[in-house]
Formats: C-alpha cells, structure tokens, sequence
C-alpha cells in the first residue's frame, strides 16, 4: 500500500483510497453493504481477495420485481419544431462520438447551436445534423448565443483530467 500523506493529497488519491476502502468494508462485511438492494455471487464475503481479484460480482434483481414501477414506455417523439433545442459546446471525441450520435434516437430534444474553435469542423457536423448555419459559433462570440430563439439549453462538454 502507499502512504497516503507522503505526497501532495490529490483527488485521485482520495478516490483510490475511498474505493479500496469500500471494497474492503464490503468484503469483511457479512450482510449487503447497501441493505438488500444486491446480491453477490456463490464467492463468500468473508474470504479476503487474493491479489488481483475482482470483488464478487453484483447481481441486480429482475425489473419485474414488486418494487419496480412500469414508467409506461417511452414517450411519444414531439415534432421537431416543439423539441427542446441544445447548444453544443466543444466538438470533441465524447461530443462526436456519444453526445450528437444519442440526438438521432432522442424524441424530445434536437442539437439547434454549436460552439467550437474550429469553424470547418464546426460546418461539417452543423451539415451533417441539419444545424442551421447562422447558428454556430466560436468562443469569441458565445456570450450571443443567449439571444438565439433556437436554443433553449446549452449543453457544455467537458472532461476534466489530472496532468
């Protein structure tokens, strides 16, 4: 194990001794650490893990349990002149890959705005999902954005990492 006050205290440590802590709490515990709401697998919580181990695998209860409600299934898709509107800020790989691509399924939203530093990626996405061309911007003229009838959310994505 480290010493965990021998260096500058950062959040990842925080986060790595919480984490091993919880896995220890949970494999000296006897009951559900989170009071009934899983049940680990045939592996016995008081057996200490062997290096490397994965902790017991979590088996959630079916959906048709008693405690489940039926949320009626998915709302009817609006029409696209009532869906809520989104400004995307920042075309990253998350943006590209998971945010705009989750749009084409969505009923009740659609991307109307983009902000980014690249103005030709910027076009080519705004193309690609219909984006009105008057509403892309740059971070110089973002503060404007607010005025734009089209957006009713701005949607700000970021990934904060330790360098």
């Amino acid at each position: 194990m480290f010493d965990l006050f021998a260096k500058k205290f950062s959040r990842r440590k925080l986060l790595t001794t919480t984490g091993l802590g919880l896995v220890t709490a949970s494999a000296i515990s006897k009951g559900d650490p989170l009071g009934g709401v899983f049940e680990t697998d045939s592996v016995s919580a008081q057996e200490p893990m062997k290096g490397g181990e994965l902790p017991p695998q979590i088996k959630f209860s079916p959906d048709e349990a008693s405690t489940e409600t039926n949320s009626g299934g998915s709302p009817t898709a609006l029409p696209p002149e009532k869906r809520l509107g989104f400004a995307i800020v920042g075309l990253g790989r998350l943006a590209l890959e998971e945010i705009m691509p989750a749009f084409g399924m969505c009923k009740l939203a659609k991307p109307t705005a983009l902000v980014s530093g690249n103005a030709a990626k910027a076009n080519q996405i705004a193309q690609q999902y219909g984006i009105n061309p008057k509403n892309i911007y740059n971070y110089q003229n973002y503060d404007t954005i607010r005025n734009n009838p089209d957006v009713d959310i701005i949607y700000i994505i970021a990934i904060l990492f330790e360098i």
